[in-house]
């Protein structure tokens, strides 16, 4: 909020910048002030909170257009069993621990 917004609202609850010597009245314009300000508060938070929202959704949208993982192909598993035991084991652990961190 500006210092511009904050002499807005002070206005709004009826100050008048000559007039603030007026004692008996101060209490309520102040209380008018403070609900003016508050209120503004209030809607910048709902404001924030919104733009929030917003923004997990639009991830949450962009997250679920992602393609579903793919593992290897029976072609794949064929030129992997060419090869030596431990080179097979280690390509099985790598597709496991991918398969898990992109849940598949």
């Amino acid at each position: 909020m500006t210092k511009k917004d904050i002499i807005r609202m002070a206005r709004e609850a009826g100050w008048d910048i000559n007039d603030l010597i007026d004692v008996f009245d101060f209490g309520v314009r102040l209380e008018a002030f403070a609900n003016l300000v508050a209120a503004a508060e209030r809607k910048a938070c709902e404001t924030a909170v919104e733009d929030i929202a917003r923004l997990g959704q639009e991830i949450e949208q962009k997250t679920k257009a992602q393609r579903p993982w793919v593992g290897l192909t029976d072609d794949d598993w064929d030129k992997v069993g060419d090869m030596p035991d431990t080179f097979d084991q280690g390509v099985a652990w790598a597709q496991a621990r991918l398969k898990e961190r992109n849940n598949g």
